[in-house]
Protein backbone atom coordinates (compact mmCIF):
# COMPACT_ATOMS: atom_id res chain seq x y z
CA UNK A 1 0.00 0.00 0.00
CA UNK A 2 1.13 3.41 -0.83
CA UNK A 3 0.42 6.73 0.72
CA UNK A 4 0.43 10.02 -0.98
CA UNK A 5 2.21 12.65 0.91
CA UNK A 6 3.19 16.08 -1.24
CA UNK A 7 2.40 14.95 -4.19
CA UNK A 8 4.75 11.52 -4.12
CA UNK A 9 3.54 8.67 -3.07
CA UNK A 10 5.32 6.56 -0.40
CA UNK A 11 5.08 2.96 1.21
CA UNK A 12 2.51 3.17 3.72
CA UNK A 13 4.82 2.20 6.07
CA UNK A 14 7.08 4.88 6.28
CA UNK A 15 4.24 6.81 7.99
CA UNK A 16 5.58 5.39 11.57
CA UNK A 17 8.83 7.03 12.71
CA UNK A 18 10.47 3.46 13.93
CA UNK A 19 10.30 2.69 9.79
CA UNK A 20 11.22 5.37 8.98
CA UNK A 21 13.91 5.78 11.08
CA UNK A 22 14.75 1.60 9.99
CA UNK A 23 15.05 2.48 6.41
CA UNK A 24 16.97 5.97 7.22
CA UNK A 25 19.70 3.65 9.04
CA UNK A 26 19.90 1.02 5.84
CA UNK A 27 20.59 4.21 3.50
CA UNK A 28 23.13 5.73 5.98
CA UNK A 29 24.48 1.98 6.25
CA UNK A 30 24.80 1.79 2.57
CA UNK A 31 26.58 5.20 2.39
CA UNK A 32 29.10 4.73 5.34
CA UNK A 33 30.05 1.10 3.15
CA UNK A 34 30.24 3.60 -0.49
CA UNK A 35 32.74 6.04 1.65
CA UNK A 36 34.55 3.79 3.81
CA UNK A 37 38.17 4.59 4.20
CA UNK A 38 39.62 1.62 4.45
CA UNK A 39 38.80 0.54 0.92
CA UNK A 40 39.54 3.70 -0.76
CA UNK A 41 42.71 2.74 0.81
CA UNK A 42 43.43 -0.70 -0.43
CA UNK A 43 42.52 0.31 -3.77
CA UNK A 44 44.16 3.29 -4.59
CA UNK A 45 48.01 2.76 -2.74
CA UNK A 46 50.29 -0.54 -3.48
CA UNK A 47 52.41 0.84 0.09
CA UNK A 48 49.37 0.69 2.74
CA UNK A 49 49.04 -1.47 5.62
CA UNK A 50 46.33 -4.21 5.76
CA UNK A 51 43.14 -2.16 7.06
CA UNK A 52 44.65 1.30 7.40
CA UNK A 53 42.07 4.22 6.71
CA UNK A 54 45.15 6.85 6.96
CA UNK A 55 46.53 7.30 3.27
CA UNK A 56 45.75 10.02 0.71
CA UNK A 57 42.73 8.34 -0.85
CA UNK A 58 41.41 7.80 2.79
CA UNK A 59 41.50 11.09 3.89
CA UNK A 60 39.33 12.42 1.17
CA UNK A 61 35.90 10.79 2.52
CA UNK A 62 36.79 10.67 6.34
CA UNK A 63 34.81 13.49 7.33
CA UNK A 64 31.99 12.62 5.30
CA UNK A 65 32.38 9.38 6.33
CA UNK A 66 32.01 10.39 10.01
CA UNK A 67 29.53 12.57 9.47
CA UNK A 68 27.12 10.07 7.67
CA UNK A 69 28.52 7.22 11.21
CA UNK A 70 27.33 9.90 13.48
CA UNK A 71 23.98 9.70 11.35
CA UNK A 72 23.30 6.15 11.60
CA UNK A 73 24.78 5.82 15.42
CA UNK A 74 21.58 8.61 16.42
CA UNK A 75 19.17 6.61 14.29
CA UNK A 76 20.35 3.74 15.83
CA UNK A 77 19.86 4.77 19.22
CA UNK A 78 16.20 5.81 18.62
CA UNK A 79 15.00 3.33 17.26
CA UNK A 80 16.41 1.40 20.64
CA UNK A 81 13.25 3.13 22.26
CA UNK A 82 11.15 0.70 21.27
CA UNK A 83 12.85 -1.43 24.64
CA UNK A 84 10.81 1.00 26.72
CA UNK A 85 7.77 -1.24 26.08
CA UNK A 86 9.42 -3.66 28.48
CA UNK A 87 8.19 -0.59 31.17
CA UNK A 88 4.38 0.43 31.15
CA UNK A 89 5.68 3.59 32.90
CA UNK A 90 8.78 4.19 30.55
CA UNK A 91 7.14 3.93 27.66
CA UNK A 92 3.92 5.98 28.81
CA UNK A 93 6.98 8.65 29.32
CA UNK A 94 8.48 8.05 25.61
CA UNK A 95 5.34 8.13 24.17
CA UNK A 96 4.72 11.88 26.41
CA UNK A 97 8.17 12.99 24.99
CA UNK A 98 7.12 12.50 21.59
CA UNK A 99 4.05 14.23 21.77
CA UNK A 100 5.31 17.49 23.66
CA UNK A 101 8.49 17.23 20.77
CA UNK A 102 5.88 18.90 19.15
CA UNK A 103 5.45 22.08 21.31
CA UNK A 104 9.83 22.29 20.57
CA UNK A 105 9.50 22.39 17.03
CA UNK A 106 6.76 25.89 17.49
CA UNK A 107 9.41 27.19 19.63
CA UNK A 108 12.28 26.63 17.35
CA UNK A 109 9.92 28.17 14.67
CA UNK A 110 9.08 31.12 16.79
CA UNK A 111 12.35 31.76 17.63
CA UNK A 112 13.89 31.36 14.09
CA UNK A 113 11.04 34.05 13.51
CA UNK A 114 12.35 36.27 15.81
CA UNK A 115 16.44 35.35 14.91
CA UNK A 116 15.83 36.65 11.33
CA UNK A 117 13.94 39.94 12.52
CA UNK A 118 16.42 41.09 14.69
CA UNK A 119 19.78 39.55 12.82
CA UNK A 120 17.79 41.78 9.38
CA UNK A 121 17.22 44.87 11.75
CA UNK A 122 20.79 44.79 13.36
CA UNK A 123 22.26 44.77 9.83
CA UNK A 124 20.52 48.21 8.83
CA UNK A 125 21.54 49.48 12.31
CA UNK A 126 25.59 51.38 12.02
CA UNK A 127 27.87 49.65 14.45
CA UNK A 128 31.50 48.57 14.24
CA UNK A 129 30.65 45.21 15.90
CA UNK A 130 32.17 42.53 14.07
CA UNK A 131 30.35 39.23 15.61
CA UNK A 132 26.84 40.86 14.21
CA UNK A 133 28.22 41.84 10.76
CA UNK A 134 26.20 40.78 7.63
CA UNK A 135 22.64 38.17 8.23
CA UNK A 136 24.44 34.86 8.81
CA UNK A 137 26.40 35.99 11.24
CA UNK A 138 24.20 38.01 13.50
CA UNK A 139 21.81 34.96 13.44
CA UNK A 140 24.07 32.90 14.61
CA UNK A 141 25.20 35.23 17.51
CA UNK A 142 21.48 35.67 18.38
CA UNK A 143 20.76 31.56 18.72
CA UNK A 144 24.04 31.86 20.89
CA UNK A 145 22.45 34.08 22.97
CA UNK A 146 19.16 32.15 22.49
CA UNK A 147 21.33 28.90 24.27
CA UNK A 148 23.28 30.86 26.66
CA UNK A 149 26.67 29.79 24.13
CA UNK A 150 27.78 33.48 23.68
CA UNK A 151 30.79 34.64 25.19
CA UNK A 152 31.17 36.96 27.81
CA UNK A 153 33.82 38.75 25.89
CA UNK A 154 31.37 39.23 23.16
CA UNK A 155 28.87 40.90 25.79
CA UNK A 156 31.43 43.25 26.93
CA UNK A 157 32.29 44.49 23.22
CA UNK A 158 28.62 45.71 23.51
CA UNK A 159 29.81 48.36 26.31
CA UNK A 160 30.85 50.98 23.25
CA UNK A 161 28.03 50.66 21.15
CA UNK A 162 24.58 51.57 23.77
CA UNK A 163 21.97 51.35 20.04
CA UNK A 164 23.20 47.53 19.69
CA UNK A 165 23.23 46.51 23.27
CA UNK A 166 19.43 47.95 23.09
CA UNK A 167 18.79 45.57 20.32
CA UNK A 168 20.19 42.76 22.05
CA UNK A 169 18.25 43.37 24.62
CA UNK A 170 15.24 43.78 22.86
CA UNK A 171 15.69 40.47 21.45
CA UNK A 172 16.92 38.59 25.17
CA UNK A 173 13.75 39.70 26.51
CA UNK A 174 11.83 38.52 23.69
CA UNK A 175 13.22 35.22 22.58
CA UNK A 176 14.78 34.08 26.13
CA UNK A 177 12.09 35.74 28.70
CA UNK A 178 9.10 35.38 26.60
CA UNK A 179 9.68 32.50 24.37
CA UNK A 180 11.31 30.17 26.87
CA UNK A 181 8.59 30.92 29.42
CA UNK A 182 5.93 30.39 27.10
CA UNK A 183 7.64 26.74 26.22
CA UNK A 184 7.40 25.71 29.84
CA UNK A 185 3.86 26.42 29.91
CA UNK A 186 2.95 24.84 26.73
CA UNK A 187 4.95 21.92 27.74
CA UNK A 188 3.29 22.28 31.27
CA UNK A 189 -0.31 22.15 29.35
CA UNK A 190 0.90 19.06 27.13
CA UNK A 191 2.17 17.15 29.36
CA UNK A 192 -0.99 17.48 31.62
CA UNK A 193 -3.26 16.87 28.65
CA UNK A 194 -2.07 13.38 27.07
CA UNK A 195 -0.28 12.00 30.83
CA UNK A 196 -2.88 9.56 31.39
CA UNK A 197 -4.32 8.99 27.56
CA UNK A 198 -0.38 8.14 27.05
CA UNK A 199 -0.31 5.62 29.99
CA UNK A 200 -3.76 3.93 28.79
CA UNK A 201 -1.84 4.13 25.27
CA UNK A 202 1.33 2.09 26.48
CA UNK A 203 -0.76 -0.84 27.82
CA UNK A 204 -2.31 -0.98 24.64
CA UNK A 205 1.29 -0.96 22.15
CA UNK A 206 2.67 -3.54 25.58
CA UNK A 207 -0.14 -5.94 24.87
CA UNK A 208 0.08 -5.92 21.29
CA UNK A 209 3.76 -7.44 21.49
Amino acid sequence: AFTRVAGVWIPSYLGHWNEAAGLSLVLFLAAMLALEPILYCLAGEQHVAMFDERCDAGERVIFPYSVMSTAAILLYFMLLTDLSVISTRVSAYVLVCGTVLQEVGLYLVGLTFFVLAFACAICSLEHDSGDFRGVPASGLNLYKISFAMFSGRGYGDLDDQPALLIGIFAFVVTSVVFLSNLLVAQITCAYRACRQDMLGYARVIRGKI
